[in-house]
C-alpha cells in the first residue's frame, strides 16, 4: 500500500503542477493582450507546436494563451497513464491496468483523428 500512496502523492502533484501551469500561462497571455492588443496575431487554422513554443518563449499572447490550452489538455491523459502504470505495475491488477489503457487509447483516438466525435 506504500507504493500505492507515493504513487496517488506524485500523480497529485503533477494534475495540481499542470494545472497551475497551465492557468499561469493563460492569465499570462490575458495580461500581455490587455496590455498591447496589437500584438495580438490575427492568424486562424492550425499552428504547429514548434511555432507555438517559439511564441510563448517570446512572450507572445497568443501563443502563451495556447500553449496553457495544451497543457491543460494533456493533464487528464498524464492522470490516465498514470492509473495506467499504478494498477499494472504497482498494484498488479491487470483488469484495471487494461480498462486504463483502453481509456487512455479513446483520449489518444479523440484527439487525433478528426471528426471522429461529430
Amino acid at each position: 500500500m506504500k507504493e500505492s500512496e507515493e504513487l496517488n502523492r506524485v500523480i497529485s502533484l503533477v494534475l495540481k503542477v499542470s494545472s497551475g501551469l497551465s492557468m499561469f500561462l493563460m492569465a499570462v497571455g490575458l495580461v500581455l493582450f490587455l496590455s498591447k492588443p496589437e500584438q495580438m496575431s490575427s492568424r486562424t487554422g492550425e499552428v504547429p507546436f514548434r511555432e507555438v513554443l517559439a511564441g510563448a518563449l517570446q512572450l507572445e499572447p497568443l501563443e502563451m494563451m495556447t500553449l496553457g490550452i495544451i497543457i491543460l489538455i494533456s493533464t487528464p491523459f498524464l492522470r490516465v497513464a498514470g492509473a495506467f502504470f499504478s494498477f499494472l505495475f504497482i498494484e498488479r491488477d491487470k483488469v484495471f491496468g487494461f480498462v486504463a489503457l483502453g481509456v487512455l487509447a479513446v483520449l489518444v483516438f479523440g484527439l487525433f483523428i478528426p471528426g471522429l466525435t461529430h
